[in-house]
C-alpha cells in the first residue's frame, strides 16, 4: 500500500469527525439536541483516547511486537479504559453512547499505526508524534476556543434552551464552542497523521 493512500486512510476517520462536529455547528436540529450533547462529551473522552493512544502506540513500536502480541496489546489497553468509560458512562446516565464514542475515536487513532507498521524505530517516531500532537491540538484548540468568540450558527438560544445543559462555564453558557473545538481538534489530527502517513522514514537512521 502506497504511503499517499496510507496517509489518507489513516486521516480519514479523524475527517469524518471533524465534519460531524462542523455539521453541528451549522444544522444542530438535523442532529437533535441529544447527539449534540454526546458530541460535547466525546471531547472530554478524548483525553482517554490521547492516553490510550500513546500506551498501546509505545507498546507497538517495540522490536519483539508481533502481529499477534500487537492486537493483544491493543485489546488489553481497550479493555482498561473500557472500565473507566464505562464508569465515565454510568455517572452522566445509563446512555452507553460514551462507550461507542471512545471505541470509534481509539480505533481511528490508532489505524495509521496499523496500516503503516513499518520499522520499530519508525513506529516508536510516529507513535510519539500522535501522541504528542494530539496532546498539543487538544490545549490549542481549547485555548483559541475559549478566548475568540465564535458565531452561534445553528446553536440558537432555542436549541440550547432544547438541550437542557445544567452547570456553569463556557461550554455551557456556549455550546458551539465544544462544537467548534471538535471541529478544528480532529481536522489538525487528521493533518499530521495524513503528514506522518506519508512519510517514508520517520526517523534518519543514524552513521555507524
Amino acid at each position: 500500500m502506497g504511503n499517499f493512500l496510507i496517509g489518507l486512510l489513516g486521516a480519514l476517520p479523524d475527517c469524518v469527525t471533524s465534519l460531524i462536529y462542523l455539521q453541528a455547528w451549522r444544522s444542530p436540529d438535523l442532529l437533535g439536541p441529544t447527539t449534540v450533547k454526546n458530541l460535547m462529551l466525546a471531547m472530554l473522552l478524548e483525553v482517554f483516547v490521547v492516553l490510550a493512544a500513546g500506551v498501546y502506540g509505545g507498546s507497538a513500536a517495540r522490536a519483539d511486537q508481533s502481529t499477534t502480541r500487537r492486537l493483544l496489546t491493543f485489546m488489553a489497553v481497550t479493555l482498561v479504559l473500557l472500565l473507566f468509560v464505562a464508569g465515565f458512562a454510568l455517572a452522566f446516565g445509563d446512555s452507553w453512547w460514551p462507550v461507542y464514542a471512545f471505541l470509534w475515536l481509539f480505533g481511528s487513532r490508532c489505524l495509521l499505526l496499523w496500516l503503516h507498521p513499518g520499522q520499530p524505530r519508525d513506529n516508536a517516531f510516529r507513535s510519539t508524534m500522535l501522541c504528542l500532537g494530539s496532546l498539543g491540538a487538544f490545549i490549542l484548540g481549547a485555548i483559541i476556543t475559549t478566548y475568540i468568540p465564535w458565531p452561534e450558527l445553528g446553536v440558537t438560544p432555542e436549541f440550547v434552551a432544547s438541550m437542557q445543559l445544567s452547570g456553569e462555564g463556557v461550554w455551557i453558557r456556549s455550546p458551539q464552542t465544544v462544537l467548534v473545538f471538535g471541529v478544528l481538534y480532529f481536522a489538525l489530527i487528521a493533518a499530521l497523521k495524513f503528514k506522518l502517513g506519508r512519510s517514508r522514514r520517520a526517523l534518519p537512521t543514524s552513521a555507524g
